[in-house]
């Protein structure tokens, strides 16, 4: 059992942190770690949450710093509502609290996203980021979550020992629900990770933040840092401002459905658990429509009306 080291909420945290509950976090927990730390640096009654004391927070308390979180965005506030109710569940198993003020508030739920990469907005922002040395992780990261259909934040984790350069596949085990997924390596992307492991093979990672020097070498990027630079590189590449590097796995995977991939194959590549998963990436696209009126003339070739 962690013992909890103060009466603030960050020594709440700290505790959970330290616990053997937060060991079994089976997302990335360099994730729920930042999580955490935006929710304890959040403005709440003119000081950081984290200096709030956590056995006084009421239900209206949490709702106030949900929706403050929730001017940053739906799906922001969301994770760190989910990740704050972990830890107060964490402080009832043993007996700090009594009541879990973060499961009594009312979320939104977000609209979904709409916004789709196009093929040239993929190219223009590898060409600018791959044009300078200290943004070539990022269109790197960018490269192989959209050629995976990968999620950013395994590709900024992503370690020399999970690509087979013999055999040009990758072995990657996600972190979200610890699927795992072999994937081919294409001739283009292979040239640049080849390419890349000549200049970084002494370090774990394959797009480590080269701004960010350690004791053996570099970092990866933060979810912080990863978004605001991308940011500045659609910027630069004069691409839609409204574009995410997460709106690539959904790009990749529509792909796919657009091309007739049956549902089986595509959950092979996104590790996907089940269809009912996939079915929010086939949405109603010209090219999608197309597609089936074509295969459906040639079913039907040669009939009458």
């Amino acid at each position: 059992m962690s013992e909890i080291q103060g009466t603030m909420m960050k020594h709440l945290a700290d505790a959970y942190l330290h616990s053997r509950d937060f060991d079994r976090v089976t997302a990335s927990q360099d994730q729920y770690r930042y999580w955490i730390k935006v929710l304890l640096e959040t403005e709440y009654q003119g000081e950081p949450f984290g200096q709030f004391k956590y056995k006084k927070l009421t239900a209206p308390d949490a709702q106030n710093v949900y929706d403050t979180l929730s001017d940053r965005g739906i799906t922001f506030a969301n994770r760190i509502n989910a990740i704050a109710r972990k830890m107060y569940n964490f402080s009832m198993k043993y007996g700090y609290v009594d009541k879990n003020p973060w499961s009594m508030i009312q979320t939104e739920t977000p609209k979904p996203r709409k916004v789709m990469w196009e093929r040239d907005d993929v190219s223009k922002f590898l060409t600018h980021a791959y044009s300078h040395f200290k943004t070539r992780g990022i269109g790197l990261i960018c490269h192989m979550a959209y050629e995976w259909a990968q999620r950013i934040g395994d590709m900024r984790l992503l370690t020399w020992d999970c690509i087979d350069f013999e055999n040009k596949v990758l072995h990657l085990e996600q972190s979200k629900r610890r699927a795992v997924v072999h994937l081919p390596i294409s001739n283009d992307l292979f040239d640049v990770l080849k390419q890349q492991n000549g200049a970084f093979d002494w370090q774990p990672y394959v797009a480590p933040n080269v701004n960010a020097k350690t004791a053996n070498g570099y970092a990866p990027y933060g979810l912080e840092v990863v978004s605001r630079v991308a940011k500045k590189v659609i910027q630069e590449a004069g691409i839609n401002p409204e574009l995410r590097l997460a709106d690539l796995r959904r790009t990749a995977t529509t792909e796919m459905v657009e091309a007739g991939v049956g549902i089986a194959q595509i959950m092979q590549v996104t590790g996907h658990q089940s269809p009912q998963s996939v079915t929010p990436y086939m949405k109603n696209t010209l090219t999608g429509a197309t597609n089936a009126l074509t295969l459906r003339s040639a079913h039907t070739a040669g009939g009458t009306l």
